[in-house]
């Protein structure tokens, strides 16, 4: 009984304890405010909100924002996923009022379309753009960024997209700092110093854009792997830029009517600086209506006829030939590539005409380089032949930097602002037979580090007229300058050594008999008629010419039976039209000419009537190996053999009354004499022994 009664109770007790609780849970929600869950809907501003950033503040992931016509003056943060939607991008304006950054895109996953984007301020040393994106995923879509004294764009984070934007007048136009897989696509990029800037960027998709009137159209340094395509580039100065960058690939591009097209380079603190010429462009892409012609390791073929850009990396045996190149900012490229040939080029109005780098055993031949930078540049590289070129009307001429054992020879080098030829931090390079003038720093200089190291460059057999300064030699040892004609130049010869600079001198002549070079100021005498001077030509207090000439060296070369043999001239008069004569016969078995015997040299002197020339000739022995016969206009005259002739080499000196004459130095018998007076001899000899016998007998 008592148990029951115990149950009972407790049942009671157990329904008054809920009663209660319900009843302090009806208090207690009749006093607390009631949480409600927002869904994502779309606010208006300025009918919900006066301002953009108080719409943003009130606003949840996922909802959108329209923006009516008007203008709005603020600094914008977005930290949230939201969609911005101008009414109109003509209308919708946000100004910065030329201060800070107009909008901070900090968020991802967040789309902005349809305003005016613009008034940013500009401080040294602070970034500010019309819209600064940390975020990712997020699609900027036609808007109008323009008049922004910062950058239009600046994207510091990946997978980024914009498109039909126009992005006008600004400072910098889309700015891309460390970002990867971003798209840039259908964007108008007009008037701004820069149009696509990419930085330390990689796996970026440039494409369809229309990118004109910049100073610079797209830049991408130190980044990789960028696809830049179907891009229309023009009327800027710059059209494209990679530097010290790899592996890009250029499809369908137009770089036409830049001021520069193409520039493919690298920095000189940069390493492995060849990796950074290898890009992937192809003949899809071209530069002022001319294909682009990008050979990466091709071998033994010859470029196409119709090319206005040529680069070669890791290339051999490549021939190109008959092109015109011109408007980029390098004409022709050779990086890393040997055993090419060049020829027959026309490469003007580029930044560098003809860019070498760590390339060697070229050979450039007959090109017109004119009306640029820099004519042709050699950067390390090794044993080229830079021959018979024409290289006029640029900053410099011909550059060589840490290059060895180049020749420069028989180069027409004229008229460039600074210097013909510059030869900096480099050795045993030869200058030779060039036609130096005009040149408004000096004809040829050599500069080193001042640290005394002996470079064993040459300069000789070159005309230096008219320039600023015919040689010049700063902090440079161990060079050669000799047979050379000075004629006229401002300073004809400078050798400086810097304060605190080592130098051991350079040798301005080739010692005797060979003798130094010509100079137009000379005024010494030549007692005794070896065509040097009988004292020195004193450049400064260190340095001196000890063997001037007397008259104009002129010098070259006869191929005979399958050498070389050269032939100097030194003379008052104007020398010309040197040639030579060798005696040839017809083998009919075999119907070939045989060279068998070489002739006779002529050339024509000419100066003043009435007074008397003279000229000194070197010419091999085994050239001519007898005995000689010197014509003037056909009549014999006198000559000297001088005391330094010896059995390898002959030193004529004569002279003449002047007009116009035609010179000839013939062996004194002639080839064909020769045979017949030794049967001759011979005969004599045997009539005179037999006599002699004879009469013995008797």
């Amino acid at each position: 009984m008592s148990r029951l009664v115990g149950r009972g109770w407790s049942k009671s007790l157990l329904s008054l304890e809920i009663v209660l609780i319900l009843l302090l849970t009806g208090i207690m929600s009749s006093s607390m405010p009631i949480q409600h869950v927002k869904s994502a809907g779309k606010i208006i501003v300025p009918d919900d909100y006066p301002t953009i950033q108080e719409a943003i503040h009130n606003a949840i992931d996922g909802d959108t924002i329209f923006v009516k016509a008007g203008t709005y003056h603020e600094h914008i943060i977005v930290n949230k996923t939201l969609t911005l939607e101008g009414e109109n991008a003509k209308n919708t304006i946000i100004d910065g009022d030329e201060s800070g950054t107009v909008i901070k895109l900090d968020a991802s996953d967040t789309r902005i379309s349809g305003f005016t984007i613009t008034g940013t301020g500009f401080a040294s040393g602070e970034f500010r753009f019309g819209i600064y994106i940390i975020g990712s995923r997020n699609n900027i879509t036609n808007n109008s960024i323009t008049n922004n004294r910062g950058g239009a764009l600046r994207i510091e984070s990946n997978n980024n997209t914009l498109d039909s934007n126009d992005i006008t007048n600004n400072w910098g136009g889309c700015d891309l700092n460390n970002a990867w897989g971003n798209i840039l696509s259908w964007n108008n990029l007009t008037d701004n110093q820069d149009g696509v800037y990419l930085y330390k960027s990689s796996e970026n998709l440039i494409s369809n854009n229309l990118i004109s009137g910049n100073t610079n159209g797209i830049t991408i340094l130190e980044s990789d792997d960028n696809k830049v395509i179907s891009n229309n580039v023009t009327n800027n100065l710059q059209g494209i830029s990679i530097l010290t960058s790899s592996h890009n690939t250029l499809r369908n591009n137009m770089f036409d009517e830049n001021v520069y097209g193409l520039e493919v380079s690298w920095f000189m603190y940069a390493n492995n600086a060849i990796s950074y010429f290898a890009q992937d462009i192809d003949t899809s892409n071209t530069v002022n209506h001319k294909s682009i012609v990008y050979l990466v390791n091709h071998h033994d073929e010859e470029v196409q006829p119709d090319a206005g850009y040529v680069a070669l990396v890791n290339c051999t045996n490549i021939k190109v030939r008959n092109l015109e190149l011109s408007r980029n900012s390098q004409g022709m490229i050779l990086a890393g590539s040997d055993n090419c040939l060049l020829i027959n080029l026309t490469m003007s109005h580029n930044d560098h005409g003809l860019y070498l780098f760590d390339s060697s055993d070229n050979h450039v031949y007959g090109c017109n380089i004119s009306y640029n930078r820099v004519g042709i540049a050699l950067e390390y590289s090794y044993r080229n032949n830079l021959d018979f070129n024409t290289v006029i009307q640029t900053h410099e001429g011909i550059v060589l930097s840490s290059s060895r054992d180049n020749n420069i020879t028989h180069n027409n080098i004229a008229k460039n602002k600074y210097r013909g030829v510059f030869i900096g931090l480099s050795s045993g390079n030869d200058v030779a037979f060039n036609e130096v003038t005009e040149n408004g720093g000096a004809g040829i200089e050599i500069s080193s580090d001042g640290k005394g190291t002996l470079e064993h460059n040459i300069i000789h057999h070159n005309k230096l007229f008219n320039n600023t300064a015919g040689v010049r030699l700063g902090d440079t040892s161990g060079n050669k300058v000799y047979s050379n004609n000075f004629i006229n130049n401002t300073g004809q010869a400078l050798d400086t050594v810097s304060i605190g600079s080592i130098g051991y001198g350079n040798a301005w002549d080739d010692g005797f008999p060979s003798g130094g070079n010509y100079w137009s100021d000379y005024n010494g005498t030549d007692s005794d008629q070896d065509g040097i001077g009988d004292t020195a030509y004193v450049i400064d207090a260190n340095n001196t010419d000890n063997y001037p000439l007397m008259g104009m060296f002129y010098g070259f070369a006869i191929m005979w039976q399958e050498k070389t043999y050269a032939v100097n001239i030194i003379s008052n008069s104007t020398v010309s039209g040197i040639g030579y004569v060798i005696q040839t016969s017809f083998q009919w078995p075999n119907h070939t000419i045989i060279e068998d015997s070489f002739e006779s040299i002529y050339f024509y002197v000419s100066g003043e009537d009435g007074a008397y020339g003279f000229c000194r000739v070197y010419i091999p022995v085994d050239l001519l190996k007898t005995t000689y016969k010197v014509l003037v206009n056909g009549t014999e005259v006198p000559y000297s053999l001088l005391p330094c002739s010896n059995s390898t080499d002959s030193y004529l000196y004569f002279t003449y009354p002047h007009s116009t004459e035609r010179v000839e130095i013939t062996p004194e018998f002639p080839s064909f004499l020769i045979l017949p007076l030794f049967m001759l001899a011979t005969l004599l000899s045997v009539i005179v022994y037999r006599r002699k016998r004879s009469s013995n007998v008797n």
